[in-house]
This record gives C-alpha cells, sequence and structure tokens, in this order.
C-alpha cells in the first residue's frame, strides 16, 4: 500500500483525482490517497 498527497483544493474530495483504477482499489481519504497494489493492476 502506498499513499500520494493532494492538493485538497484542486481535489475537492470529488474522486476524479483517482483516476481510472477498479472499485475499492483506492481510498481518497483527508488529504492523500491510498491505494492498494494488489487491486489496481
Amino acid at each position: 500500500m502506498g499513499s500520494v498527497e493532494i492538493d485538497r483544493t484542486r481535489c475537492l474530495l470529488c474522486g476524479a483525482c483517482v483516476g481510472s483504477c477498479p472499485f475499492l482499489a483506492l481510498e481518497l481519504l483527508e488529504t492523500y490517497v491510498e491505494w492498494y497494489k494488489d487491486r489496481c493492476t
């Protein structure tokens, strides 16, 4: 699992910044995204 810092003022927590990974592969959290490499290939 990893994380990427998100500019919340640009992302607005809408989820558009998480890309095209499958459902449940990414979690948009307060200020960063966590991804699960075993779910997002």
